[in-house]
């Protein structure tokens, strides 16, 4: 005998009917909102309750605070510490005195000796092209010189939290002190990008605040001095205690070997700036194009010279003035990379993992072979 359906006296709609089990109508309490919050975004679940019939849909909004940080203002265009228009200002009222000289001698009768120049725009159009695919090349060398450095530092930071993995769980402390040796060589890891960021910034003393916590006792690791070059030394003193525990470490010194790499890579892009022949070029050639852009002009646009001449050399000025500040983006300038954060949120990463408690017992870890039992292996 088929079952019979169920009465059409229930209150529930067909499309609550979902399961033998139900639901009963679930709220959430909204979290509280301020004027910082961004606006709210809304999600819909449902709750189920084993002694009624009806799955209720309940709509709870959840606010965010996430921020793009590519995103542009308006105000940006009053921000001076930004722009480069400080940089450039006394150039362009340079040029823009130069086009109002050539109007005026032009333009005015008294004085208009200039009054007879061709109403051409060729040499204009000319130069215009050949300045324009030099401003390119310069901008895009500039560009990949900034967009390099920080690929190398998210390198840096990546192979440093490896390592810091693969020491904590790799090396074995048998001892009290070698524990403590342990927790040394994780602090110095942690220091090793901002001896980098110091290092790339002409920066080679280890006297600056958020270096010293990181070498104060790095001298239970090696008994080496500390030279002018401080991550070749840490690169160094990790080497000589991974070395001095006499187990396997062969990935280790892989990472380390890592760092060394993208540090000399860093420093490749610190010490190679553009040839100077191309910028002393590139600089004569935006010069005779904008000394010439008046005389060119001036017949067409009679007074209207002046503003076009002061645009043109804004434009072409800045970019070469962009250029030639984002092609060693180490320093401290607020459109150079932002070094001292990704030091810091780094430092925390490390000193987290060195705080944490190492589970390797907990994965039935075998102990890392020493050198010595591989040496003897190696011999039979």
């Amino acid at each position: 005998m088929l079952p019979s359906r169920p009465s059409n006296d229930s209150n529930a709609s067909a499309d609550q009917r979902i399961s033998g089990h139900a639901t009963t109508a679930y709220s959430s309490p909204m979290p509280p909102s301020d004027g910082n919050m961004k606006p709210a975004r809304s999600f819909s679940f449902a709750h189920t309750d084993s002694s009624l019939s009806i799955t209720t849909k309940t709509k709870v909004t959840a606010s965010h605070k996430i921020k793009n940080r590519a995103s542009q203002h308006w105000g940006d265009l009053i921000k001076p510490k930004v722009s480069v228009l400080p940089a450039i200002f006394v150039r362009l009222i340079m040029f823009s005195i130069f086009a109002a000289l050539v109007c005026v001698f032009a333009l005015v009768p008294a004085v208009a000796f200039l009054n007879k120049l061709p109403n051409s725009l060729t040499m204009v159009t000319v130069l215009g092209v050949s300045v324009s695919l030099l401003l390119g090349f310069r901008t895009n060398t500039a560009y990949d010189k900034y967009w390099e450095g920080r690929k190398l530092f998210g390198a840096i930071q990546f192979q440093t939290i490896n390592l810091a993995r693969m020491i904590k769980v790799l090396v074995k402390s048998k001892t009290p002190e070698m524990a403590e040796r342990k927790v040394t060589a994780l602090i110095l890891l942690g220091g090793f990008p901002v001896a980098v960021k110091h290092r790339l910034r002409d920066e080679n003393e280890c006297t600056y605040t958020d270096l010293v916590p990181h070498l104060e006792n790095a001298n239970k690791l090696s008994s080496m001095p500390l030279t002018g070059n401080i991550p070749f030394d840490m690169c160094n003193y990790l080497q000589d205690y991974l070395v001095s525990t006499e187990q396997s470490i062969l990935p280790i010194l892989q990472g380390i070997s890592a760092l060394q790499d993208s540090l000399a890579n860093l420093e490749r892009i610190k010490t190679t700036p553009l040839p100077k022949a191309y910028g002393i070029h590139l600089r004569q050639a935006l010069t005779c194009y904008l000394l010439s852009l008046p005389f060119q002009i001036v017949p067409a646009l009679k007074w209207l010279t002046i503003p076009t001449t002061l645009l043109s050399a804004f434009v072409m000025l800045g970019l070469q003035e962009i250029a030639q500040r984002i092609e060693d983006p180490f320093g401290y300038d607020l459109i150079d990379l932002p070094l001292d954060e990704f030091c810091e949120e780094l430092a925390k990463n490390v000193k987290e993992i060195s705080a944490r408690e190492d589970s390797g017992s907990l994965f039935a870890w075998k102990q890392p072979s020493t050198l010595s039992v591989m040496a003897k292996n190696k011999a039979y």
